[in-house]
């Protein structure tokens, strides 16, 4: 019987980033081992970042409707904790402008006045018609 050694092979370039497998052969700064090692590392990696757009996308658009309900009840003040149980979460919005008494808020096209407490004024932007000035 012949007697079988196990030897380093000098040829491999370091290992996937993706798997962990020994790299051989191309070039020589290559980080996968194949195609699907490379897309399934770069997917994953981008995965946090469109997590988090999608999270923020849908607590906007559920902030959106809860404010357009309210328009539709003719409502234009609400209670801030009457709100979050409706499930709106007061800390995003798409704009927002510092003013003494209280802040000015948009959620897209809904303008609204917020206080420690309430959330009033609520109204429609026209079309144009900007959120929140220029400084």
């Amino acid at each position: 019987m012949a007697d079988y050694k196990i030897t380093v092979d000098e040829r491999s370039q370091g290992h996937c980033l993706e798997c962990g497998a020994v790299i051989y052969g191309g070039r020589s700064d290559r980080k996968y081992c194949c195609d699907y090692c490379k897309n399934r590392h770069n997917n994953r990696k981008g995965h946090e970042f469109r997590d988090l757009k999608l999270r923020v996308s849908t607590i906007l658009d559920r902030n959106y409707d809860i404010l357009s309900s309210l328009l539709k009840e003719n409502v234009h003040s609400a209670d801030r904790s009457e709100l979050a149980l409706r499930g709106y979460n007061s800390e995003y919005m798409t704009a927002h402008m510092r003013l003494p008494r209280h802040d000015r808020c948009c959620c897209y096209d809904i303008s609204f006045y917020m206080t420690p407490t309430r959330i009033c004024r609520i109204t429609r932007l026209k079309a144009g018609e900007y959120p929140v000035r220029n400084e």
